[in-house]
C-alpha cells in the first residue's frame, strides 16, 4: 500500500547499490527531518512524492509508469556528489517529473522514460546532465542553473530553458540541442564558459541572450531557424577573440531586436531574416548578412571593426528606414538588390560582389543614395532612387574602378559622380533626370548610351579626360549636354546631339579601322570656348558629321580627319582651322560665318555652301592650299576681305563678293569649272584698286 512517513526525525531510504518499491506509492513530505535516498527507489506506476532530499549514493526513482498515475513530485536535491536518475515511463503520456526544489552537488542527473514533460523549476547545478530520446518534454526554469560538462539534449519532445527573461542557464561544458524532437523554447541568458553553443530551431519565450564568454576559438554559437514571437534575441561570443563565429543557418522572424554583440569572428546570417531592428555594436569583427529575402524594419547602422556582407547574387534585402554603412571599419561588400522603401541608403567605400542593384524606391526628396568608393569586381551595378521624383540624388564622391556595366535607372534628381570612374558600359534611360561626370580620368570599356530626360554634364575642368572605349551615344538625352573637357575614344564612334561648351574640348575617336571611328555632332553652343573635332589622318571613312548650327565657338578645329567632316548647319565661329591631316570636308551651312581670316589646307575636297546660301569670311578666304577640289555653293561673302581662291568648281549658281570699301578686298581666282553653273563676282561699286583677277581657264 501507500508510504507516507510522519516521522519527526531523519529517515534513510535503501542502500547502495540495492532496490526498495514501493507498490502503492511513496509520500515524504510529512518527514521532519533529512531524507536521505540510496539506491534504487520503484513503484509499480504509482506516484512518489518527496519534499526535499539527500543522496547518500547513486540513486534512481522510477514509478515504471504505465499511465498517469506514476509521476514522480521532488523538491530540493542535496547530491552529495552522487548521481541521479529519475525515470517514469517511455512514450506513457503525461507521466510528468516535478522538481520544484534546487538541484546541487549532483554528479549526473539522468532523465530517461518520460513520457509527459520533466519540470526542473528550481536552480539545477550538476556536473552532467542527460536527457535521452525516451524522454518527452523538458522545462529546466531555474534561475541560476549550471552544468558543468556538456550536454546534448536529445528529447523527442519540446524543450524549454529558463522561463523568464530575467533567468540565466550556464552550460559550462557546451550545449546542442539539435537532436530535439519538439520545439525548443529560450528565456532569459543562455551561457557557457568557452564553450560552443549549437542549437537547431529554437523559439524565443521572453527576451533571450546567447553568450558563450570565449575566450579562444571553441566558443562558437550555431542555430538554425527562430521564432522570435515579438521578444529580442542577442547573440554573442568574445569581442576580439578571433574566430569565434555566429552561424544561422535558418529563417529568423518576429525578433523585435536583433543584437549581434562581442563576436571576434564572423557572424554569418545566411537566411532570410526579418527583424524590426537589427544592432551590430564596434565590439563585432565580420559580419556576413546574406539571406535573400530580409528585412529590417528600422535604421540601420552597422559600426562593426570588420568586414561586412551584404545580400546574395540574385537575392533581395530590404532596409525599410535607411541603410548606413560608413562606420563600419574594414570591407563593405554587397550582393544582390539592396532596397529601401523610400528611405536613404548611405554607404562608404564598398565592393561588389556580384551584380548589384541599390534602390530607394523614393516617393520623396528623402531617399538619396550616397556612396564613397566602388570595386566592381567586374559586376554590374545598377543605382536606382525614383523616377521624376525631384532631389532623388545619387551622389558618388569616391572612385569607382572594376565595375561591370553602371546603369543609372529611375533617378528623379540628379546623378552626380565626382571622382575617377573605370566601367564598362554606361547606361541610362529616359527614367533618369540628370546626370553629371566631373571626377578627371574617366574610362568606359563598352558601348554607352545616354537618354536620360534632364541634362548631361562631363568633366568640370579642361584638364578631365573622359575615354569611351566602346563608343558613345547621347543623342536621346532630353536636356542639355555640357562637355567640360576631352572626350575620346579607341576607334569608336562618338555621337552627340546638341551640346554646350563649358570648356575647351576635345572630340577624338583615334580611329584606326576604315569607316568605323565617326564622330556625329548636333547643335554646338560654345560659350567662347574652343572645340576640336578628330576622328585619325588617313583613315579611309572616318567621318565628321555636324548637323547642327554651332555658335559662340572660339576656335573650331578639324584636325586628322580621315574621311570627310561635314559641317551642314549654321557654323558661326571666330577662327576655324583646317590643316592638312584633314581629308575632305563639306562646309555647306547657310548663314555660316568665320570672323578671322579663313585658309583650308586639307589634302582632299572642300565644299563651300549650299545652292541659294549664304557664307561669310569676315577676314577673308584663301583656299590655294586645299589639296584637290575645291567647289562652291551660293554666295561667298567678305566683309572687305580678299578672297584668293586656286582651281574651283562650282556646284550650283554661285556668288563670290568681298563688299569691298577699299582696294584690299580683291578677288583672285584660278581655273573654274562651270557645271553650267552662273558666276557672280562682285568687289565693290566705285571702289578704286579693289581687283579681280581670274589667272586660269574658265570652261
Amino acid at each position: 500500500n501507500a508510504f507516507t512517513p510522519a516521522n519527526d526525525g531523519t529517515f534513510v531510504f535503501g542502500t547502495s547499490g540495492g532496490t526498495q518499491t514501493y507498490n502503492g506509492g511513496l509520500t515524504t513530505t510529512s518527514v521532519g527531518g533529512t531524507v536521505t535516498l540510496n539506491g534504487t527507489i520503484d513503484t509499480s506506476n504509482d506516484a512518489v512524492v518527496l519534499g526535499a532530499v539527500t543522496l547518500g549514493s547513486a540513486t534512481t526513482v522510477d514509478t515504471n509508469a504505465s499511465d498517469t498515475t506514476g509521476d514522480i513530485t521532488i523538491g530540493a536535491v542535496t547530491g552529495g556528489s552522487n548521481s541521479l536518475t529519475l525515470s517514469m515511463g517511455n512514450n506513457v503520456a503525461n507521466t510528468d517529473i516535478t522538481a520544484s526544489g534546487a538541484i546541487s552537488g549532483v554528479t549526473t542527473l539522468t532523465l530517461s522514460n518520460v513520457g509527459g514533460t520533466a519540470t526542473l523549476s528550481g536552480d539545477v547545478d550538476v556536473t552532467t546532465l542527460s536527457v535521452d530520446n525516451t524522454v518527452a518534454n523538458v522545462a529546466i526554469n531555474g534561475d541560476g542553473s549550471s552544468v558543468t560538462n556538456s550536454v546534448s539534449f536529445a528529447n523527442d519532445g519540446t524543450l524549454q530553458l529558463g522561463d523568464a527573461s530575467g533567468d540565466t542557464l550556464t552550460f559550462n561544458g557546451g550545449l546542442t540541442t539539435t537532436s530535439v524532437g519538439g520545439t525548443v523554447t529560450l528565456n532569459g541568458e543562455i551561457e557557457t564558459s568557452n564553450d560552443a553553443i549549437v542549437l537547431g530551431a529554437v523559439t524565443l519565450g521572453s527576451a533571450t541572450t546567447i553568450d558563450t564568454d570565449a575566450s579562444d576559438t571553441t566558443g562558437d554559437i550555431t542555430i538554425g531557424a527562430v521564432t522570435g514571437g515579438s521578444n529580442s534575441l542577442t547573440l554573442s561570443t568574445g569581442d576580439n577573440v578571433a574566430n569565434t563565429d555566429i552561424t544561422a543557418s535558418g529563417a529568423i522572424s518576429g525578433v523585435t531586436t536583433l543584437t549581434l554583440a562581442d563576436v571576434g569572428g564572423t557572424a554569418t546570417l545566411s537566411a532570410d531574416v526579418d527583424v524590426s531592428t537589427l544592432t551590430v555594436g564596434s565590439t563585432v569583427a565580420n559580419v556576413a548578412f546574406t539571406g535573400n529575402g530580409s528585412s529590417v524594419t528600422n535604421a540601420f547602422t552597422p559600426a562593426n571593426d570588420g568586414t561586412f556582407v551584404f545580400g546574395t547574387s540574385g537575392g533581395t534585402q530590404t532596409y525599410n528606414a535607411g541603410l548606413t554603412t560608413t562606420s563600419v571599419g574594414s570591407t563593405v561588400t554587397l550582393n544582390g538588390t539592396i532596397a529601401t522603401s523610400n528611405d536613404a541608403v548611405v554607404l562608404g567605400a564598398v565592393t561588389l560582389g556580384s551584380a548589384t542593384t541599390v534602390d530607394t524606391n523614393a516617393t520623396d526628396n528623402g531617399a538619396d543614395i550616397t556612396v564613397a568608393a566602388i570595386t566592381g569586381g567586374s559586376n554590374n551595378l545598377t543605382l536606382s532612387t525614383g523616377d521624376n521624383i525631384s532631389g532623388a540624388d545619387i551622389t558618388a564622391s569616391g572612385a569607382i574602378s572594376g565595375l561591370g556595366n553602371l546603369t543609372l535607372a529611375d533617378v528623379g534628381g540628379t546623378a552626380t559622380f565626382s571622382a575617377n570612374v573605370a566601367v564598362a558600359a554606361l547606361s541610362a534611360d529616359s527614367t533618369a533626370a540628370n546626370i553629371t561626370f566631373t571626377g578627371s580620368t574617366n574610362t568606359f570599356s563598352a558601348a554607352s548610351t545616354l537618354a536620360n530626360d534632364g541634362t548631361l554634364t562631363f568633366g568640370d575642368a579642361t584638364g578631365d579626360s573622359f575615354t569611351f572605349n566602346g563608343g558613345l551615344t547621347t543623342s536621346s538625352v532630353g536636356g542639355t549636354v555640357t562637355l567640360n573637357t576631352n572626350i575620346s575614344s579607341s576607334d569608336d564612334a562618338l555621337t552627340f546631339g546638341a551640346i554646350t561648351l563649358g570648356n575647351n574640348v576635345t572630340i577624338d575617336t583615334n580611329s584606326t579601322t576604315t569607316n568605323r571611328a565617326d564622330i556625329t555632332i548636333g547643335a554646338v553652343t560654345g560659350g567662347s570656348n574652343t572645340l576640336t573635332l578628330t576622328t585619325e589622318n588617313n583613315v579611309t571613312g572616318s567621318d565628321i558629321t555636324a548637323s547642327g548650327a554651332i555658335s559662340g565657338v572660339t576656335t573650331l578645329t578639324l584636325a586628322s580627319v580621315g574621311g570627310t567632316a561635314t559641317l551642314s548647319g549654321d557654323v558661326d565661329v571666330t577662327t576655324l582651322s583646317v590643316d592638312n591631316t584633314v581629308a575632305n570636308v563639306a562646309f555647306t551651312g547657310n548663314g555660316s560665318s568665320v570672323t578671322n581670316a579663313f585658309t583650308p589646307a586639307n589634302d582632299g575636297t572642300f565644299v563651300f555652301g549650299t545652292s541659294g546660301g549664304t557664307q561669310t569670311y569676315n577676314a577673308g578666304l584663301t583656299t590655294t592650299s586645299v589639296g584637290s577640289t575645291v567647289t562652291l555653293n551660293g554666295t561667298i561673302a567678305t566683309s572687305n576681305d580678299a578672297v584668293v581662291l586656286g582651281a574651283v568648281t562650282l556646284g550650283s549658281a554661285t556668288t563670290v563678293d568681298t563688299n569691298a570699301t577699299d582696294n584690299g578686298a580683291d578677288i583672285t581666282v584660278a581655273a573654274i569649272t562651270g557645271g553650267s553653273n552662273n558666276l557672280t563676282l562682285s568687289t565693290g561699286d566705285n571702289i578704286s584698286g579693289a581687283d579681280i583677277t581670274a589667272s586660269g581657264a574658265i570652261s
